[in-house]
């Protein structure tokens, strides 16, 4: 199934592609960029983004090039709000959020 977070063009199929391009298996990647494997299943799913320094990491562990990745991983950030919700003071729906109480 391709959903926006892991269709074609995006940073998930950017990773796989760069990954088995470099003949890495998850574990391998992992490794390299300091993670662990199940970081790596995340971001090749869809289900959260790298960090932008960790894109780095995985651009030269891999030989990938670094603006195709970071192209592909601010589409991800722009278009995916559930892989790192955006945060703001008014964010009524979050966790943190606390109704006012009466004096």
């Amino acid at each position: 199934m391709h959903t926006e977070a892991n269709g074609p063009g995006s940073l998930a199929q950017a990773i796989i592609a760069a990954r088995e391009h470099a003949g890495m298996s998850q574990r391998d990647l992992a490794s390299a960029v300091g993670v662990v494997r199940g970081a790596v299943h995340k971001w090749e799913h869809g289900l959260a983004l790298p960090r932008p320094g960790v894109l780095a990491r995985i651009a030269d562990a891999t030989g990938a090039d670094f603006d195709a990745l970071a192209d592909a991983f601010f589409r991800g950030a722009h278009n995916d709000s559930s892989a790192h919700p955006q945060e703001s003071p008014d964010n009524r729906g979050g966790r943190d959020h606390k109704e006012p109480t009466a004096p």
